[in-house]
């Protein structure tokens, strides 16, 4: 049985709905890893900005280079828009001239390149008949430079060149075979159109790009892992490139777990809190709610505070609305501030799953004000998007702590989230004392439930 290898595209996003990455594997007892990629879309939708990342990443994976066959595409163009997306130095891409025997000039064997030209197609109505002889002659041109070819790029299969819907099902299972032939991963950008063409049945992986009035990507095959359909919303970023955003569902996948890395600093937590140690340690998601916002916000951090690990805040409306997601970090915490009023709930998503990969330990997830997200233009999808980010947390052992301070006359706000809370701790603020009254999930009162807490012995809260 042939061993898959996975290889991810550099987005975490794509990576987690892909099920971990891009599989390529051994397609014969003694052949090199291969594997196929179809990426279909219109004009302006980021094929040529997705194929390129991904290729750069998969090459670095497999130890070399990208050849990267252009068909509408000049080199010069294909080298315009990488300086334009990345910042220079992330990714050398060398032109074929004619002039120049063999014609890439430049290639160092210690680095990764994309190696640039024209395919010559011919003229004529019959130019996919000459795709085959045109993939070699480049690939030759490549090695008699000094490169390595390990990810062949076509970019792009259109409809005047006769490489679309049209093309025969010969020529697409072909190049496909020509690819595992030489142990190299393909990747296929095709201009979308009305009929998907023949060269989805022959690839490993199809990915669609759709752009309108909202972008978003869908996984229409994954050949050899799991995989979340989607559509998902996705952007394009410069010094990033095309960012996916996957939707919710793809956080609490059955393969979530395999791909996302976070991982719990204690195997139990304690309450941080004097008098509460009869009670059950906290888990899953827990809701404190005050009048009173640093003080709430205290009591909040102070849950499992004493655990190894990393806490992570998640700050809802600090900061100036120019500030959009920074990221602030102290010894042991890392602040998340969220002020964009636009922010869309997978950007969110995103942005917390980033943060959490790089904390690595994680001991407890803080997220609040929740007041605040009624300034926030999609505040029932955050809310949602919150309760998405609670249970994969739950998962994985890291509580998450949510903190509100809307009332309504002393009575606890009406938030969605607080139905869906294993507990919620009620605080009552009586000057220099606070009581605390906790409750479980069923709604009933647990027994020995009112704490005191004196102002001094709270921890303080955002620097």
């Amino acid at each position: 049985m042939s061993e898959i290898i996975r290889v991810s595209t550099s987005d975490r996003g794509l990576d987690l709905v892909l099920g971990g990455g891009l599989c390529a594997l051994r397609r014969g007892a003694y052949a090199e890893p291969s594997g196929s990629l179809l990426i279909r879309g219109g004009a302006g939708a980021g094929k040529t900005v997705l194929s390129l990342q991904i290729a750069m990443s998969v090459a670095k994976r497999l130890g070399g280079d990208v050849v990267y066959g252009c068909v509408e595409l000049l080199p010069v163009e294909l080298q315009a828009q990488q300086a334009s997306m990345w910042s220079a130095g992330a990714l050398r891409i060398i032109s074929a001239d004619a002039e120049h025997e063999p014609p890439f000039a430049g290639v160092d064997p210690s680095a990764s390149h994309v190696l640039a030209g024209l395919l010559d197609l011919g003229t004529g109505e019959h130019e996919h008949e000459h795709l085959g002889d045109a993939v070699l002659g480049l690939l030759t041109a490549s090695r008699a430079s000094g490169a390595r070819p390990k990810v062949l790029v076509i970019d792009s299969l259109v409809h005047g060149y006769g490489l679309a819907a049209t093309t025969p099902r010969a020529v697409s299972d072909g190049l496909v075979k020509l690819a595992a032939d030489e142990g190299l991963f393909l990747i296929l950008a095709e201009e979308a159109g009305a009929d998907p063409g023949q060269w989805r049945f022959a690839v490993d992986t199809v990915l669609e790009l759709e752009h309108g009035p909202q972008r978003r990507l869908s996984v229409v095959k994954h050949r050899f892992a799991a995989s979340e359909v989607g559509p998902h919303p996705y952007v394009i970023q410069a010094r990033h490139g095309l960012r996916c955003l996957p939707i919710a569902s793809a956080y609490l996948s059955g393969h979530a777990r395999e791909v996302l890395e976070w991982a719990s600093g204690a195997a139990e937590h304690a309450w941080g809190f004097r008098g509460a140690e009869s009670l059950p340690p906290p888990s899953g998601l827990i809701a404190v709610c005050g009048d009173d916002p640093s003080t709430t916000r205290a009591y909040a951090r102070l849950i499992a505070a004493g655990a190894p690990g990393s806490e992570l805040v998640f700050d809802w409306g600090a900061g100036s609305p120019e500030s959009g997601a920074t990221t602030a970090g102290s010894h042991d915490a890392r602040f998340v501030v969220l002020s964009d009023p636009d922010l869309q709930p997978e950007m969110f998503l995103a942005l917390a799953r980033e943060a959490l990969d790089d904390c690595g330990h994680v001991a407890r997830v803080v997220i609040g004000d929740l007041a605040a997200l009624t300034a926030y233009a999609h505040a029932g999808g955050l809310r949602r998007a919150i309760l998405t980010l609670a249970e994969a947390l739950r998962r994985t052992g890291v509580p998450a702590v949510v903190f509100e301070t809307e009332r309504e006359q002393g009575v606890l706000p009406r938030s969605a989230l607080l139905g869906w809370a294993d507990v919620i701790i009620d605080i009552l603020d009586e000057g220099e004392t606070h009581t605390l009254t906790f409750r479980d999930r069923s709604g009933r009162w647990a027994p020995l439930t009112r704490r005191q807490e004196q102002l001094g012995a709270l921890r303080p809260g955002r620097p």
